[in-house]
């Protein structure tokens, strides 16, 4: 096996390594030399992954019970909110944006649902479309003060994250919605189990937050408009010389 440098005119020089293919004198097998190394992908995941178990059992020895089914559940129904809005946060950091604001739309859209709902009998799927309305309108603002208003992401949501919470702060009064005017079916919301092994529950909210995981996931893997996020964040003059409707994805990141 050896080494072999290949100059390219105009280009880089490329590596090799070179390996016979044994039983044919004069054939052999190239390969990058970058392919013989774990990707920077898997080494990031990986990283990432031991740093969660090894995050997980400093925990557990320092927490008694960390990992009994009460604890268990109570964590993964604590972690199902902001799941969901990490998948609409990672499409904005795609596009190399990010927002600030979205604390805040969550406690106002959260605040005007819970104050509807302690006044009037509505659904539940009217309730989860109000607040996803709330949400896409207050996203779109960003949206359109980034994309088509050329304000940087950082001054903008910095800006919106003060706006929304002032208006939050108005609006309420300084007063919170407590759970003893809600409708049952949102009390017990955060108990409601789909599956039961061993006193461990997958229960409904965690459930819908790994879906919303998932068909992120499928939308960024599969989709045109996820990969065209990847090519804006990876090169945002590239892709509009490419054709691609930058101002529009980006508008449509802020609002997801």
């Amino acid at each position: 096996m050896r080494s072999v440098r290949t100059p390219t005119p105009g280009c880089q020089t490329l590596t090799f390594i070179v390996q016979p293919t044994w039983g044919s004198a004069s054939t052999c097998a190239a390969q990058p030399l970058s392919a013989s190394f774990p990707s920077k992908r898997r080494v990031t995941l990986g990283s990432a992954l031991l740093i969660t178990i090894g995050a997980l059992l400093f925990f557990w020895t320092q927490i008694p019970n960390y990992f009994d089914p009460r604890s268990i559940n109570r964590l993964t129904v604590g972690f199902a909110i902001p799941l969901v809005v990490a998948v609409g946060q990672m499409m904005v950091v795609l596009t190399r944006n990010i927002d600030l604001s979205v604390s805040s739309i969550v406690g106002l859209s959260a605040y005007v649902v819970g104050t509807i709902l302690t006044r009037h009998e509505t659904s539940p799927w009217i309730a989860a479309l109000m607040a996803m309305l709330i949400g896409v309108g207050l996203g779109a603002i960003n949206g359109l003060l980034v994309a088509y208003g050329g304000v940087p992401a950082i001054i903008t949501t910095l800006g919106t994250l003060a706006l929304y919470r002032v208006v939050l702060v108005e609006i309420s009064g300084a007063k919170t919605v407590t759970t003893n005017g809600l409708p049952s079916w949102i009390n017990g919301l955060p108990s409601k189990a789909l599956i039961t092994v061993r006193d461990y529950d997958l229960r409904l909210m965690p459930a819908i937050a790994l879906s919303v995981v998932l068909c992120g996931h499928l939308v960024l893997r599969y989709l045109p408009f996820g990969r065209r996020l990847y090519a804006i964040g990876s090169n945002p003059d590239a892709a509009r010389m490419a054709g691609l409707s930058a101002q529009r994805d980006v508008f449509l990141a802020f609002v997801i």
